[in-house]
This record gives structure tokens, sequence and C-alpha cells, in this order.
């Protein structure tokens, strides 16, 4: 079965000429960064035994490769040459093609897509396509946003009550009753106390009395 994804792409089918043309201009632009970063003022193709070999010549000494590896992306040395050749007319399979001639063939082609109808085309299909997703993403129910019961105001007025209190029993301090004695202090009798309360005298007058 076909997915949606499949049935989007497949409406660009019909543009794949136009969308290769990008591709190897992408890829000599490419060529052209990685020359202008190693200050390479050529680069030299080689097509041998069905092998393409390209080796950049400038400041830096550089060991002959089928493929240009740079941080941007790779790009096979026979390709490069197939589109240099193509789009300058250039023959051969020893070619040499300054870091000028590359920037005006890029020119070139560049200038060539953008004024084909090809490009046009393609650009009006992705256009459709693109507003063909907004309005699909805008018919597209919104998700549920799951509501919280409303807190009452005496609910809320009891648990400020409640917190305030808690947080006054934290704040204030708890002092040791003074007036609280010890148990062996309060249980010893006073003697002096319990002879005065029983004869009306204090114990020394009463020592006076019986001496006299």
């Amino acid at each position: 079965m076909t997915t949606t994804a499949m049935k989007r792409a497949g409406q660009l089918v019909a543009h794949l000429e136009t969308l290769h043309q990008i591709s190897d201009v992408r890829q000599l632009l490419l060529l052209q960064l990685a020359m202008r970063e190693r200050q390479d003022q050529v680069a030299l193709f080689r097509r041998q035994e069905g092998s393409v070999t390209l080796s950049m010549i400038g400041v830096q000494p550089a060991a002959p490769t089928e493929e240009l590896s740079h941080r941007a992306g790779n790009a096979p040395a026979a390709a490069l040459l197939n589109q240099l050749q193509q789009i300058s007319g250039i023959r051969g399979d020893d070619v040499a093609f300054s870091g000028g001639q590359i920037a005006e063939i890029i020119t070139a082609q560049t200038q060539k897509i953008e004024a084909s109808e090809g490009l046009a085309k393609l650009d009006a299909a992705l256009l459709a396509l693109a507003g063909k997703l907004e309005s699909q993403s805008e018919a597209a129910p919104a998700p549920a946003v799951q509501e919280t019961a409303p807190v009452s105001d005496d609910a809320a007025s009891d648990s400020s009550a409640v917190n305030a209190e808690a947080a006054r029993e934290l704040e204030e301090p708890v002092y040791p009753d003074e007036s609280a004695t010890d148990d062996s202090e309060a249980a010893e009798p006073d003697e002096d106390r319990s002879a005065e309360l029983s004869t009306g005298l204090t114990p020394g007058r009463s020592s006076r009395r019986r001496s006299a």
C-alpha cells in the first residue's frame, strides 16, 4: 500500500531532470570550496583503465584520489569530470581546470537552470505541496486540554489558615517552665515551717521558753 509520504515524493518524479542538474552544480560547488580552503589553483583529472583520479595542485601537495572528500560532502572524481566536460565542451583523458574556469562553469550552469522552464515547474510543484501540507495541519483537531477543578474560596481560606498556624508554631521558640520544680524538692518537708505552724512560734523562740 502506497504511503502518504511516498505519494508526496512521487509528485516530484516529473522534475527529476531539473533536480539532477541542481545536484551536479552542488558537486561542482563542493570542488570549488575544497580548492579555496586548500588554496589550490588547478584540478587535474586523469582517466585511465576505466577509472578517474583527481589531483589538486596548489600550496599543499595532494595525492591522486578517485573521490573528493570534504566535511560538507563527497563527490566522485568521475562525476566531476563528466560534468565539467559536458558543460565546458572540453574533451580528453587528461584535463586540467583552473579555479577560475570552474567558477565560470558554475556561474553559467546556475544561470541556465534558473532561467529554465523546468525550475519554474518544480518551484510551483513545491509551493503547491507546501500549501497542501499547511492546510492539512490547520484542519487537524487540536489536542484536548485536561481541565482541573477550581478550588473553592472556603477550601482555599482553610488551607491558608492551617499553613499560617503551622508557620507560627515553627517560628515561636519553646522555653522551659521556670515554675516547675524537682519532685524530690517538692516532696521534702520543711521541718521549721511545720513547727511554726503547730506551736505558733519559731523553733528559736520555743527553745528560749523552755530554758526560762
